[in-house]
């Protein structure tokens, strides 16, 4: 159990008399410059990374728009989505309703600023509550504070801004923020774990975590087990585990009626499901299928919903309903080797940089000894790391989804090397390796920052910049306007997912049909596409877009090229009609 703090060794009294000198006033001096640089650096670099970013779309933003608009709108198919959490795009609509703009690639840029200022505050509350509970908890024998938040924010901003990215259009860095919030609550548990109101706070950022992504309602179980093991009587354990479980489910409970109201059974969301079937291995037959509209070539239609941009790929998880997760340990263990080869390979030199620093620290001054159960500072922080790691690592691994984690996994070991009491010529040593950790992981966060500015703003490598992209982008919604395409008209495609379609929510249009084979399609007789161009006609398809150089040479069908958009092409079905919703 956690030592007593009425203990006083003499040990801590030699402490408690260093800690009134000058040296340690300028210690806390020096804390509160370091506390300024941080928020300066911080907000500096992420106004600065935000606006060169502005033009980059990734794929699930045009699902987080639309979803925006049907909040807006009030059209509740298009906005309960069983892959994507609600939390970012009412949000989204919220900022668009104030602030009247319905730009919401600019909203977005505005709102991940906005959540990246909300994570550093809740970074700086959890540094602050880390570092307090480890000098309690320690006897005030853990790092100086200026080194042990120093390392701790540069790791921060490296996780946020680097492996997060502000020009991402996703709720991870809300979902960070609320993560450090549930920390640094859980922290608080250790100190006073007969507040019954830190049970409730846990429980609401708990759900609101939920709200704006998934994985927190199963995760957040953890979370619980750990705030109830500070308890010495099951009784009041239950009680403040119950308080604390009814305090989320006040938060999630209307998320979780709209997910399990479209599954049709209890569902917390679906995307979990969806990822291990498609990613790993999966079973059944699917629920909902397309519409076929011709078959040689394969035209299929996705259409459901108003709003929705591209129905195949709005709501992944609706699509794949019916198949299930299948336990298969060859497809599994090949998962696993995957998501450790991209997220070594993305955090190797910060991770190198961390461990030399702290088996340094471990063999000049040693180690504190973390107690188990209850767990403390040190052993919580490394649960959540490795747990929440590892629950990514079986499925589908992106670096954003567990930079949070990895941010936690650094904070622990960061709480483990100690000083020796009263031996104040040995902190110019720990100054000098921490600055050299935090030089390091701030080199890093530099590359990665000009990286992703230079990629938005530069051709690289013959790689199109994404304001060249975006130009791109806009070029194919001025053709499809100019044409009579908007107002929600039904169009169709004949372009890899993989392509931006972001053209088609600029120009107000929806792709609700496809032709899924362009080699199918381009190897076809002129007399099957004829029959395929009139089955989408006779559909209400307004306007096929294609991104393929040889779609040209089939003239007889009409293509035309659009300027200012290299190897994209349309074809006009029905200039005059209107969509069949009447959008």
């Amino acid at each position: 159990m956690k030592p007593s703090n009425d203990e006083v060794s003499p040990s801590q009294n030699m402490e408690n008399s260093w800690r009134t000198t000058p040296f340690s006033r300028n210690m806390r001096t020096v804390d509160v410059y370091i506390r300024r640089i941080f928020w300066g650096l911080g907000l500096s670099m992420g106004v600065v990374v935000a606006y060169l970013t502005r033009y980059y779309v990734n794929g699930d933003a045009i699902t987080y728009f639309d979803m925006a608009a049907a909040f807006r709108s009030g059209e509740w198919v298009d906005a309960v989505n069983l892959t994507y959490s609600p939390g970012y795009p009412i949000l989204l609509a919220l900022m668009g309703f104030i602030l009247k703009n319905d730009n919401y690639l600019f909203l977005a840029k505005g709102l991940n600023l906005f959540s990246f200022i909300v994570a550093m505050g809740a970074c700086d509350l959890f540094v602050s509550q880390a570092y307090k509970s480890l000098q309690d908890e320690f006897k005030r024998r853990s790092l100086p504070g200026p080194v042990f938040t120093s390392i701790c924010y540069a790791a921060f901003l490296l996780s946020s801004m680097g492996w997060i990215r502000l020009q991402v259009v996703s709720p991870d860095m809300m979902v960070f923020a609320l993560l450090l919030v549930c920390s640094t609550v859980l922290i608080k548990i250790t100190s006073n774990p007969e507040k019954f109101s830190l049970y409730g706070v846990l429980g609401l950022m708990a759900g609101l975590g939920y709200v704006f992504k998934t994985f927190f309602f199963p995760f957040s179980g953890l979370f619980f087990l750990m705030a109830v093991c500070w308890n010495r009587r099951i009784l009041p354990a239950i009680l403040r585990l119950s308080f604390a479980l009814g305090a989320m489910l006040i938060i999630s409970s209307p998320v979780l009626i709209t997910q399990s109201l479209v599954a049709g059974k209890f569902s917390y969301g679906e995307a979990g499901t969806y990822n291990y079937s498609y990613f790993v291995a999966g079973q059944g037959e699917r629920i909902h299928s397309p519409e076929v509209l011709h078959q040689s070539p394969l035209v299929l239609s996705y259409d459901r919903g108003k709003i929705t941009t591209y129905p195949k790929g709005a709501d992944l998880a609706y699509w794949n309903m019916g198949i299930k997760p299948a336990m298969n340990l060859t497809a599994q263990f090949s998962a696993i080797l995957e998501s450790l080869d991209h997220l070594f390979g993305r955090i190797f030199l910060p991770t190198i940089a961390f461990m030399a620093w702290f088996l340094v620290q471990w063999r000049r001054n040693g180690l504190v000894r973390p107690y188990f159960f209850p767990p403390s500072v040190p052993v919580m922080l490394a649960i959540i790391s490795l747990s929440g790691t590892f629950m990514f690592c079986l499925v589908v691994m992106e670096i954003r989804y567990v930079a949070p984690f990895v941010f936690l996994g650094f904070v622990a070991l960061a709480s483990l090397p100690k000083r020796q009491a009263g031996e104040v010529g040995k902190y110019s040593r720990d100054f000098l390796d921490a600055g050299i950790l935090v030089t390091v992981l701030l080199a890093v966060l530099i590359q990665s920052v000009v990286d992703q500015s230079l990629r938005c703003m530069q051709t690289i490598d013959s790689k199109k910049s994404h304001y060249d992209l975006f130009l791109e982008t806009k070029a194919v919604s001025d053709f499809l306007n100019s044409h009579g395409v908007s107002n929600g008209d039904r169009i169709a495609i004949i372009i890899p997912f993989s392509q931006r379609l972001y053209f088609a929510n600029l120009a107000g249009a929806r792709i609700t049909a496809e032709f899924p084979d362009t080699e199918e399609f381009l190897k076809s007789t002129p007399e099957s596409r004829s029959n395929a161009m009139e089955a989408l006609r006779k559909a209400g398809i307004k306007s096929i877009v294609g991104a393929n150089p040889a779609l040209i040479q089939g003239s007889e069908m009409g293509w035309k090229s659009i300027h200012g958009a290299p190897n994209h092409f349309a074809i006009i079905l029905n200039p005059e009609s209107k969509n069949s919703n009447g959008h």
